[in-house]
C-alpha cells in the first residue's frame, strides 16, 4: 500500500522486512511477489537495472517452484515491466535480467 500511495521508501523498508521474515521458511511462498514488488519501487526509483535483476531472479523464482502470478497482478506487473525495459537499452536490460536469474535464493 505505501508504494500505491506514493511512499516508495517507506514501501522498499517493508518490503525487505517482509522479505527477510519468510527467507528463513522452508516454502519459498511469497517470496516471488516480494521481489517483483521490491523491482517496481526500484523501477519507480530510477534503478532500472535493479529492477530487471529483480524481476529476473522473481521470474526464476517461480519457474523453479511453480508457484503463478496471481491473474489479478499480471496487468501491473507487465506494465512495472515495459516501464524498466523502456528505461534502459535492450543489452542491458536483458543481461540485467539474466543476471537476476542466476541469482541464488539467498
Amino acid at each position: 500500500m505505501a508504494y500505491l500511495q506514493g511512499h516508495p521508501g517507506e514501501a522498499a523498508a517493508q518490503l525487505r522486512d517482509a522479505l527477510a521474515g519468510v527467507h528463513g521458511m522452508a516454502a519459498s511462498f511469497g517470496i516471488a511477489d516480494i521481489l517483483e514488488w521490491l523491482a517496481a519501487v526500484a523501477g519507480a526509483a530510477g534503478q532500472s537495472a535493479r529492477a530487471a535483476r529483480l524481476f529476473g531472479a522473481a521470474e526464476q523464482l517461480r519457474r523453479d517452484t511453480g508457484m503463478a502470478r496471481f491473474a489479478p497482478d499480471r496487468p501491473a506487473y507487465e506494465r512495472d515491466v515495459a516501464a524498466v525495459r523502456a528505461e534502459l537499452d535492450e543489452a542491458v536490460f536483458t543481461a540485467s535480467w539474466a543476471e537476476g536469474r542466476a541469482m541464488s535464493l539467498d
